[in-house]
């Protein structure tokens, strides 16, 4: 486990074009060096001919079928996990804006202040949830303002109707801002595809991969170049795994600008 994290952390301190390099050019050598030292020491042994390619066929389709289902599905998976945490973020922001924008039914003096912790809040969620997200850490700092938030709340004794509508909502809304945070920061301690997973999918690329060995063609050009193809192929397939597997590392992530943003907004009171 911690060799697979320290894999983890390395490839995603990568660029895109690195990462890529880093699963393309393996399958590359593993597949024209297999192909060489299998052509000029092994496939005499074997008798291959243009006859068995149909026999090997149909066992390259076996394994190829069960195997592309299992990328696929890896890939939808991570796709998926990549949305939800677009969508917390939205709902987040959305509850956050709202709670800011209902704070001005209460007196003056107490909305000042919870807007004013509300916006360090989202600089906060920004500035150290983020990085803390990317590591795989959890912080308390941004917790900290919400408590403040909730302690503010909780001192404010409604008197008319209208406060007590004003109170109830912005409890809700307290508590919905409460639990997103904490879904978000499952998110990133939990989203990533399990160790297990990318070592069947690896390797499961190269047993996939030694299947073309056993592919007759007259032309061993026709067959270098035949594999170099599959082989970037499937390099790009782990790459785009890869970059979607983490929401919040590496190059493509989600970002914490919609924060950011809602804080400008909020400052210039739309």
């Amino acid at each position: 486990m911690d060799l697979y994290k320290a894999w983890i952390d390395w490839i995603y301190q990568l660029s895109n074009f690195e990462l890529a390099l880093s699963f393309i050019l393996p399958l590359l050598v593993f597949g024209t060096v297999g192909l060489t030292i299998f052509h000029f020491a092994f496939e005499r042994h074997f008798q291959l001919s243009l006859n068995s390619n149909d026999a090997i066929a149909f066992f390259g389709q076996c394994i190829g079928i069960a195997y592309g289902i299992l990328v696929g599905l890896t890939a939808i998976a991570c796709w998926n996990n990549f949305e939800e945490v677009q969508a917390i973020i939205s709902r987040e922001t959305s509850a956050i804006g709202g709670f800011h924008r209902l704070s001005y039914g209460l007196p003056q003096a107490l909305g000042t202040s919870i807007r004013t912790i509300n916006q360090r809040y989202l600089v906060e969620i920004a500035s150290s949830d983020w990085p803390n997200h990317a590591a795989g850490r959890t912080c308390d700092t941004s917790l900290l303002s919400l408590n403040e938030l909730r302690e503010k709340l909780m001192d404010f004794k409604p008197e008319s109707e209208n406060d007590r509508i004003v109170y109830s909502k912005l409890l809700d809304l307290l508590t919905q801002m409460t639990g997103l945070r904490q879904e978000r920061i499952n998110q990133a301690l939990d989203l990533a595809v399990p160790g297990v997973f990318w070592l069947v999918v690896l390797i499961g690329g190269y047993i996939t991969l030694t299947m073309m060995f056993f592919v007759h063609m007259p032309s061993l050009t026709a067959r270098y170049i035949l594999m170099s193809m599959f082989s970037l192929m499937m390099g790009m397939m782990y790459f785009l795994i890869a970059v979607i597997d983490n929401p919040f590392k590496g190059e493509v992530h989600v970002s914490a600008e919609p924060y950011l943003q809602l804080r400008d907004v909020l400052n210039n009171g739309l």
